[in-house]
This record gives C-alpha cells, sequence and structure tokens, in this order.
C-alpha cells in the first residue's frame, strides 16, 4: 500500500484574489487535515466549425477554478499561547465573525432572554459590550465581547439595548475566556483611521487603492469599512461626497478574508487563490467532532514542491462528544427550567454557503475571488422517541414550532466548545430505529430565532453561534 504524505497551508490575502506570497511555509501549515481532496472544474469550450471532416477540432480552456475539500477535529489550541485554535482563520473565511470573549458570573435575568448581538449597557459604570449566546434566566454566566469601559466589579446591573433585558454581575469579570464566533454577512477590513469628516455610513475613497468601501462603524479611531472590488491599504483617504479626509493605517481584515490555499500531495503542489467556503460541524456519541470544510478558488498554479520540515501542529488531543449537556428548548421559553434533555446520539449542522466565483474578463484565469452570497444552515439529530408531555416533538413539527438548541463539544478549559442555535424547525421527522430503539430522525433548518420577549425582534447572526472556553 503505497502512503500519501499531505500538508495543507493557508494564509490570508492582502487583495481578495492575489495569491498570497509565502503560503506554502511552515507557519501557515499547522493543521491535522484529514482526507483533503481537490477537485478542478475547467470547462473545455468546444468548436463546432463546419467542415468537410467529422473529425473534432481540439477544444479550449478558459476559467479554471478548483474545489478543497478536508475535515479538521475541533480541538483547541495546544499551548494556549495564542488562545485561539489553528483553525479561526478557517471557520472566517467561511463566513465567521471572529471575536476575542470575555465572562461575568450573572444572578437572575429579568425581561430575557438577552439576545445574542445585543449592546448592555453597565447601570454604574455606563460601560457597554455585545452579548455572545442568547443568554436565558437560570444561566448563570454572560459570555460577551467588550466594546467600552470596564464593567463594576459585583453588584453592576446591566441592560440589553433591544431586549431590556437586565441581570446583575455577582462577580468579577474574566477579560479573556476564549473566542467565539458567529456569522457574518460580508467581508470587512480593520483599520485605525486619522481623520475628520467621516461617521458610520460614508464612503470611502484610497487615494493609492482606487478601493471604495463603506465605514460601517467608527469608534475613536478604530474604524470597520467594507470594500468594493479591491482593498484597501496604508494610504490617505477622502470622503464621497462630503469631503472629510484623513489616513488610514494599520489595516487587517476582519470578516470574511479570502485566503490563498496550497495543498502539498507527496510532491504535488495545488495552489488555490481568492478562497472562500463553507463549513459543516458533525457529532457522534463517544467520537471527536468534525469541522468539514469546502472551498471554491481560482486554480492558481500546479508545481512540485518538497514538504516542508519544521511544522508546529498545534491542536491538542480532541475531546469526544460526551457529558455534552445537549438540551432542547421552545424558542419563545425563556428559564432554562423549561428546557428538555434528549436521549441523542448523533448531531450535525451545515451552514450551505452559497459559494459563487467573481468573474472578469481582465484577468488571465477569468476569475477574481469567491464570495458568500448566501446561506441556508440546516442540520439533523436523532432524539429517542418520548411522550409527547416530556416534549411534543410531532405536535410542534405539525404546528411548525421552533426550538432552541444548545451544546457543549469537552468539558475541559482550553479544550472546550459550547454551540448555541436559537431558532431550529423541523423539516421532517421520520422513525428511526437505534439498535431497536426508536429513534425521532430529524431534520432541521436553522434561522436566527424570533423570541417572545417585549422587543419580539428577530435574531441576525445568531444562526450558529461557536465558543472557544479557556475556562
Amino acid at each position: 500500500m503505497l502512503t500519501r504524505l499531505r500538508e495543507l497551508a493557508v494564509k490570508i490575502e492582502t487583495t481578495p484574489g492575489t495569491a498570497a506570497s509565502g503560503t506554502y511555509a511552515a507557519a501557515n501549515a499547522k493543521f491535522l487535515v484529514i482526507d483533503p481532496t481537490i477537485e478542478y472544474d475547467v470547462p473545455l469550450f468546444d468548436r463546432e466549425i463546419v467542415r468537410g471532416s467529422l473529425t473534432n477540432l481540439e477544444g479550449l480552456t478558459g476559467i479554471k477554478t478548483a474545489r478543497l475539500r478536508f475535515a479538521l477535529e475541533m480541538s483547541g489550541h495546544a499551548s494556549g499561547t495564542p488562545d485561539v485554535p489553528p483553525w479561526d482563520l478557517l471557520l472566517r473565511a467561511c463566513g465567521f465573525s471572529s471575536k476575542s470573549m470575555s465572562k461575568a458570573t450573572i444572578g437572575a435575568i429579568s425581561g430575557g432572554p438577552f439576545r445574542h448581538g445585543e449592546t448592555i449597557t453597565g447601570g454604574t459604570s455606563s460601560a457597554t459590550a455585545v452579548v455572545v449566546h442568547d443568554t436565558y434566566d437560570g444561566t448563570t454566566t454572560l459570555y460577551f465581547h467588550s466594546v467600552t469601559g470596564t464593567f463594576t466589579a459585583g453588584g453592576e446591573t446591566v441592560t440589553g439595548s433591544v431586549t431590556g433585558a437586565s441581570a446583575t454581575l455577582t462577580g468579577s469579570t474574566v477579560a479573556d475566556d476564549g473566542q467565539s464566533w458567529s456569522p457574518a454577512n460580508y467581508p470587512t477590513q480593520e483599520c485605525t483611521w486619522t481623520g475628520s469628516g467621516v461617521a458610520a455610513g460614508d464612503i470611502l475613497l484610497g487615494g493609492t487603492s482606487g478601493t471604495y468601501g463603506v465605514v460601517t462603524s467608527l469608534v475613536g479611531t478604530d474604524m470597520v469599512l467594507r470594500p468594493y472590488v479591491g482593498a484597501f491599504q496604508n494610504e490617505a483617504a477622502s470622503e464621497v461626497p462630503s469631503g472629510g479626509s484623513g489616513t488610514i493605517s494599520s489595516i487587517a481584515w476582519g470578516d470574511i478574508p479570502s485566503v490563498t490555499m496550497a495543498l502539498n500531495d507527496d510532491g504535488l503542489l495545488r495552489t488555490l487563490s481568492g478562497a472562500r467556503g463553507t463549513v459543516s460541524i458533525e457529532a457522534r456519541i463517544g467520537e471527536p467532532v468534525l469541522l468539514r470544510f469546502e472551498f471554491l478558488g481560482g486554480a492558481a498554479s500546479v508545481t512540485d514542491a518538497p514538504l516542508l520540515t519544521g511544522v508546529t501542529y498545534e491542536s491538542k488531543v480532541p475531546a469526544v462528544w460526551l457529558s455534552a449537556s445537549a438540551r432542547f428548548g421552545h424558542e419563545g421559553d425563556t428559564a432554562t427550567s423549561d428546557e428538555y434533555n434528549p436521549r441523542m446520539t448523533e448531531f450535525s449542522v451545515s451552514m450551505n454557503n452559497d459559494l459563487a466565483m467573481r468573474m472578469d474578463v481582465n484577468q488571465a484565469d477569468g476569475v477574481v475571488d469567491c464570495l458568500l452570497t448566501g446561506r441556508a444552515p440546516t442540520g439533523a439529530i436523532n432524539p429517542e422517541i418520548d411522550l409527547e408531555a416530556a416534549n411534543p416533538f410531532v405536535q410542534d413539527f405539525l404546528d411548525g414550532d421552533v426550538w432552541r438548541f444548545h451544546t457543549l463539544f469537552g468539558t475541559t478549559a482550553a479544550n472546550k466548545f459550547f454551540l448555541t442555535m436559537p431558532g431550529i424547525q423541523s423539516e421532517g421527522i421520520p422513525a428511526g430505529d437505534r439498535d431497536g430503539i426508536r429513534t425521532h430522525d430529524i431534520t432541521y433548518r436553522a434561522s436566527g430565532g424570533h423570541a417572545t420577549n417585549a422587543s419580539d425582534t428577530a435574531g441576525d447572526g445568531n444562526e450558529v453561534v461557536l465558543s472557544y472556553h479557556l475556562s
């Protein structure tokens, strides 16, 4: 049997669609990949020329794209510094926003739940932060990422800007408890702005890059931009059309960067550029949880290259899916006491991102980069059949009712993940069999939910929220 040795390297592109230099290097190849494969899509144009022969003429190749598929185990960072798993970059390129996460211990929630993404404000300190995960009464920990200020330790009440929910912080804030990921809607760049006359919603023009972009937020000198047709760089910029001006510096890609990906298959090195992708999470009882990726990009190059040396793989040994605290609740319930513990052995969710290549006749291969143009998350669960009085799975399916769901993946600090979904709706509920035990083999679709709180506000960017915990 011939053993194939494979390495995958990934690097963020400065300009989408332009292959990042130095991608295939040890520093970018820290992924322990499972079964990576590349499939090319290179249409052959048939030349239907009329002539005095039945012999075909040779075809012509034009646009060249490729799909890269592989899986990774969901595991934490091996050393804890940096405290973000190496596959953070891959989730970002699959449409997830990545934020450093803090936490605080809270008492009872009034008027909840807190909704993922809403701003909370401290009644004493006036500090603000953004909530991570929908948080229901009975939950003793509130997760968030900070925006401004510092909450007062113990006794301060925080209030949600959307729901009006409130809770009292009963202990000190843990400033760094890991990372959180939730769906984003478009690529962004983060930068430092030095200038005047610019506010959120304005349009900037890069003086050197020629890139236009919308200012999505500006807090002090911290600016987030949504670029169009290109990327900003360290440069002078002017507001269009009002005439504000200044400079942007310290440019970094925020949400949904494009990446260059290089797969070495035992000496055959194949590269994709302008790649973005989609991801699914697959969990089976007693097994490691898998992140299964599919990326689409331009077929950039093929060459022969030796395998890398000195690669440091940063992943811990993964946990298996047990002690999972997997629970369902009805989407309108406001307390964890209303939740139901299913006896289940499998869970999956796929983001189902729509991947579309941007075409450009000015490019040598006809393509620029891949964009995410839509998403429609779906998944499957297999709870053991129970009485409807315990949890009305069948009636809820008939009525189109919406559930919420959460589960842990691992229980040990720095190798522990928490997933929440605020709105899952059954698409089908056929009977299944697990070694003679009857099950509901449920397929579902995921939405942002529409909790019945005072605001009656639909969720946004919260269909699947995943967090990584250092404590």
